[in-house]
């Protein structure tokens, strides 16, 4: 009987070991177990929601690209685009830190820095990315339009030629 147990104790204790080996290093995995008694792990997941903005309104169909490599090793290379409100929704990511950039920026925008986001166990991230109009180019004259600059520059050349005639001059006189 003493050797029963001896036997059923190590049996016990082999499984215990070989549950705790399978868990090590999974603690961004849910364990549940099956209907068949098997224990599974699933990755742990969450979303990102984008929210854009633009000086001038235009935030729809715009496309934003989410890259990089999850807490599990996973690599990520996701893309998505804007609705007419201006979000765009990223499901079923499994956590971890990733870039995420604007991809298409049109010209008349400055383009927005790319971002680093992390993507949280069953929750929704929140990021918001804002266009902001580029400035007008400085206006430069037309062909056949006078500039002041030249007239100016002329009326200083010839001021200085007055004075220096002057200085000579009287310096002659003496």
């Amino acid at each position: 009987m003493k050797r029963i147990r001896a036997v059923i104790l190590a049996v016990l204790m082999a499984v215990a070991v070989a549950v705790s080996a399978v868990n090590v290093g999974a603690e961004e995995a849910t364990d549940f177990q099956s209907p068949d008694n098997v224990f599974v792990n699933e990755l742990k997941r969450g979303s990102l929601e984008v929210t854009k903005t633009a000086e001038d309104g235009f935030v729809e169909d715009i496309s934003f690209h989410l890259y990089g490599t999850s807490d599990s090793g996973e690599k990520i290379d996701m893309r998505s685009s804007t609705d007419s409100s201006g979000k765009v929704r990223f499901e079923n990511i499994p956590i971890g830190t990733y870039t995420l950039s604007e991809d298409n920026v049109p010209a008349r925008y400055i383009i927005p820095a790319d971002v680093t986001v992390k993507v949280t166990y069953d929750e929704i991230t929140q990021v918001t990315f804002e266009n902001v109009l580029k400035p007008p180019p400085p206006e430069s004259p037309q062909t056949g339009q006078t500039s002041f600059l030249v007239p100016l520059l002329t009326v200083m050349v010839i001021s200085v030629g007055i004075i220096i005639f002057f200085v000579v001059l009287k310096k002659k006189k003496k």
